[in-house]
């Protein structure tokens, strides 16, 4: 797996001067401390796909923004490189082994490259979209179209561990929350992955970060769902 190793992460800052938390590819957000980094060189060098096998399948997570990159450079998907400066800023890392081939590897390529150790494992592939930037979007069609190349990608989410759409003006009120703009969105969003690909399984979110069903089986008011 492609490593961006920052040397002081849990005080290092991204252009952005946020702090950096998570190190990782893809979506530049896998759950690990620095000092977790080479426990998973060696575990992917060593195949951990073997301990995932009794799950039965393997989540990949991306961002919207993901999505919002490809259409910007007219199809063509980013470079693995590219993907970390843009995320890290190009003084806090560098690529420092790239397993799959190099550095100018595309992110769908490294998707490939799991969907494929996966499907020989007979491990299921979900990918999941989790979020990127606080907004509505129903372009899930590259996704789906991407499924279509690997029998092993199953289901498919729309929106993420839902939450109350917040004024950011006034975080204590909500806007433009209800059952039109979420089926309606959820409807659009549906039947694009499904023109992409008719064999996907769309899968939807409950409240409260995907832990309450309450509201949506009950038809109640969304704005005052738990949070």
């Amino acid at each position: 797996m492609a490593v961006w190793t920052v040397q002081y992460a849990r005080n290092g800052h991204c252009k952005l001067q946020k702090r950096i938390c998570y190190l990782g590819c893809s979506q530049l957000a896998w759950q690990r401390r620095d000092d977790d980094i080479p426990r998973l060189r060696m575990g992917v060098r060593r195949g951990r796909y073997g301990r995932v096998k009794s799950v039965g399948f393997i989540r990949l997570t991306y961002a919207i923004e993901m999505i919002d990159q490809i259409y910007k450079r007219n199809g063509a998907d980013v470079p693995l490189e590219v993907a970390m400066i843009d995320g890290l800023g190009i003084f806090n890392g560098k690529v420092q082994e790239a397993f799959w081939r190099n550095k100018d590897t595309a992110r769908f390529e490294i998707w490939d490259c799991i969907a494929d150790a996966a499907a020989a494992r007979n491990i299921y592939i979900h990918p999941g979209f989790h979020g990127g930037k606080a907004q509505w979007c129903c372009e899930k069609t590259v996704i789906a179209t991407w499924a279509q190349s690997h029998p092993n990608v199953v289901p498919m989410s729309l929106s993420n561990e839902l939450r109350r759409a917040i004024d950011e003006d006034d975080h204590t009120s909500t806007i433009g929350y209800n059952w039109i703009s979420l089926v309606g969105n959820y409807t659009v969003a549906t039947d694009a992955m499904h023109f992409a690909n008719p064999n996907i399984l769309v899968t939807g979110s409950g409240m409260q970060s995907a832990q309450d069903l309450s509201v949506l089986t009950s038809g109640l008011n969304l704005n005052p769902a738990p949070l």
